[in-house]
């Protein structure tokens, strides 16, 4: 499955879950860009992967690498 995601805002969290539900690609389009602090990103997404179980979080891993900053794998 694909998925579309229109107004994603700061943060691609949402697109990750589906990710991790199993879909093989999202892309995120929003009219607006919004400032980001790297580091406050790197814990939402750290906070959103502890709570998937351990097949959804190896999905989530495959999107991004959280080991040293944020790094979107732009495949997924």
């Amino acid at each position: 499955m694909k998925v579309f995601e229109l107004g994603f805002g700061d943060n691609v969290g949402v697109a990750l879950k589906f990710i991790a539900a199993g879909a093989t690609k999202v892309v995120c389009l929003d009219k607006f860009y919004s400032k980001r602090n790297l580091e406050q990103q790197r814990k939402i997404y750290l906070a959103r992967r502890d709570t998937l179980d351990k097949e959804s979080q190896i999905g989530f891993d495959t999107a991004i690498d959280l080991s040293t900053g944020v790094e979107i794998n732009p495949e997924r």
